[in-house]
């Protein structure tokens, strides 16, 4: 009797064939479409908070400094305790500045306004890229402790 079936068909594949290669790619993407926004809004949300918490810090620690010297700190002098260069101990070292005016820290910008006369007055932390790092801004008045959206 006549073997219907080649040699060829008889051999274990080795390989995906192109279609299958196809359905895991919808498959992985699928997923990812439905996994990955509940992660990314999470991220805002965590990014957003920790602004909220590095402003009201911001805002004790200005208090503390008003307290001590009579005036209110730069950014760029925050991150160190008011008194002599020998006493220096930190006060908020994780916040990396660069400018006198200017820090960053968790996706966000941070940036003194100042009054007319130069003297700051309050903080505002925006997103560093707005919509991926974070979409609301938040202010921080110095003398009211408020922080508005």
């Amino acid at each position: 009797m006549k073997n219907k079936f080649s040699p060829i068909r008889n051999q274990a594949r080795s390989a995906f064939t192109l279609t299958e290669l196809l359905v895991l790619l919808l498959v992985v993407c699928m997923v990812g479409a439905f996994v990955l926004p509940p992660i990314y809004r999470t991220r805002l949300n965590i990014n957003e908070g920790a602004a909220k918490e590095v402003l009201q810090m911001l805002g004790s620690a200005q208090v503390t400094w008003k307290q001590e010297t009579g005036s209110w700190a730069r950014l760029s002098g925050i991150a160190y305790a008011p008194g002599p260069p020998s006493d220096l101990e930190p006060f908020m070292p994780f916040l990396q500045t660069n400018g006198p005016g200017v820090a960053h820290l968790g996706g966000y910008k941070f940036s003194q306004t100042l009054d007319v006369n130069g003297i700051p007055t309050g903080c505002v932390a925006a997103p560093i890229t707005p919509g991926f790092s974070g979409k609301a801004s938040f202010t921080l008045d110095y003398e009211t402790q408020k922080i508005a959206e």
